[in-house]
């Protein structure tokens, strides 16, 4: 278990340096730490549902709670308290499912209602009109 730890969190820090590079020339303007997260976390995901041995779901699952943790912190206050609760539920109900192969169904379903209600909670401008670095205020 401790070196599949050490292969995620390598992972992580060579994808942040990547993901730092590329931000820093302005290629990208996500925040590096939470792209490399991400794409680790989706990795691990995959991994897990094509039953590789290297995927661990605890790992997976830690990081896509840090993940849905900092969406609901950046967004909280723009979509409000009833979307931030459910976020929390909604999202931890979600990662439960998805680390589980016989549970990629129902996590998606959950994921899909939890899209839903930020669809019909948003209180800010239209996608079309957000610009510039969407992560300014990220870590």
């Amino acid at each position: 278990v401790f070196n599949t730890m050490l292969y995620y969190l390598l992972t992580i820090f060579l994808l942040t340096l990547l993901f730092g590079a590329l931000y820093k020339y302005r290629i990208i303007a996500v925040c590096p730490i939470c792209a490399a997260t991400v794409f680790t976390w989706v990795g691990g995901l995959l991994a897990i549902h094509l039953y590789i041995s290297w995927a661990n779901p605890l790992l997976v699952a830690i990081l896509m709670g840090a993940s849905m943790g900092a969406v609901a912190e950046k967004y909280g206050r723009q979509f409000g308290f009833i979307w931030k609760t459910a976020m929390v539920i909604l999202g931890m109900s979600s990662i439960y499912f998805l680390i589980q192969p016989a549970g990629l169904y129902k996590g998606l379903g959950i994921a899909a209602i939890l899209l839903t209600i930020t669809f019909f909670l948003h209180k800010g401008k239209p996608a079309e009109y957000v610009r510039g670095d969407l992560f300014k205020d990220c870590c």
